[in-house]
Formats: structure tokens, sequence, C-alpha cells
């Protein structure tokens, strides 16, 4: 019978954090923009670190999936994604970071404002590159 019990238990804990996982997954992901919505919104440039380095936010934005597509900066250092790409622009959870803006919201009342962040593994190189709604502009 105790038996019978702790493995309710372990079964229904295991079932409520799993619930709990996945609601805190989806609440986490909410500031982030898929690839498609990208395209749809930016288009579907090649993506040329030099034109990326020396363009504006809305050349930055036309390149934003493919960039996220060749993967050319995974497992590289944030070192080398400054050299390629030119000093940050955004601001992603600290400075560690490197993040550029992409969509100018500021501008226009009543839009967000993004950024591509370049998330680092515990090696401090990329692991992922993801478009984020930046904080607070509304």
């Amino acid at each position: 019978m105790v038996k019978k019990k702790i493995i309710y238990l372990v079964a229904a804990t295991v079932a409520f954090l799993s619930v709990l996982t996945g609601v805190f997954a989806h609440v986490l992901n909410r500031n982030f923009m898929d690839t498609s919505q990208a395209q749809r919104r930016w288009g579907h440039e090649k993506f040329i670190p030099e034109k990326f380095k020396k363009g504006d936010a809305k050349i930055k934005a036309s390149m934003a999936v493919s960039l996220i597509e060749t993967q050319a900066f995974l497992g590289r250092s944030r070192e080398e994604v400054r050299d390629s790409l030119g000093d940050f622009s955004g601001y992603y959870r600290s400075g560690s970071f490197p993040a550029y803006i992409i969509h100018e919201g500021w501008q226009k009342k009543g839009e967000d404002t993004w950024q591509l962040v370049f998330l680092l593994n515990m090696n401090r190189k990329i692991k992922a590159v993801k478009i984020h709604k930046n904080c607070c502009d509304r």
C-alpha cells in the first residue's frame, strides 16, 4: 500500500513538473520571433557579413533569416562575431551577449524593437542565434 502511494506521488509530481515546464517554456519564449515570421516581415536577403556590418537596421533585418539559417557563427566567440559584424547595437540580459538591433520600434509609435541575439554556451561560444523582442519600448 505504501509503495503504491509513493509511486502515485512520484507520477503526479512528474506530471505536474512536465506541465509547469511547458508553461514556463511558453512564457519565456514569447519574446522570440521564428524565422518564418521574420521572413514575412523583413524578407530573406542573402547574408553577407560586410553588408551586414555597414548596413542600417533595415539591411540587417533583411539578412536576419539567412544569417540564422547558415549557422555561420555557431561555435565562434563573441569577439569573432564583433570582428565580422561590427560593434553590438542591442542588449540582451547582460553585455556578454552579442546583439544587433534589426527593427527600431521606437521610431514609430506602437511598434516593438527587435534584435538579433547570439546566445552563448557555458564555454562562451555561440550556441544559437535568435530574433528577440527588445524589452520595454511600450
